[in-house]
């Protein structure tokens, strides 16, 4: 599967970047300017982008918010 500009932004995170695992999927394992514009186009497994895109945010730290509702079933 081809690697597209699209594609990449999808597994950008909310915090507007990516973690070293997302990278590493995709053949990155030290960022030099211009990163993106190198892997547009590079063929990559389906299953490492599924992998890459359900990374997402997982690199964040998330806060309890005391305020916050919990439903259980």
């Amino acid at each position: 599967m081809r690697l597209t500009k699209e594609i990449i932004e999808q597994g950008m995170s909310s915090r507007g970047g990516w973690n070293m695992q997302q990278l590493s999927l995709l053949g990155i394992r030290e960022l030099k300017k211009g990163w993106k514009n190198r892997l547009i186009g590079i063929e990559v497994s389906e299953e490492n982008i599924n992998k890459f895109i359900a990374l997402t945010n997982s690199h964040l730290k998330t806060t309890s918010n005391s305020n916050q509702l919990s439903i259980c079933d």
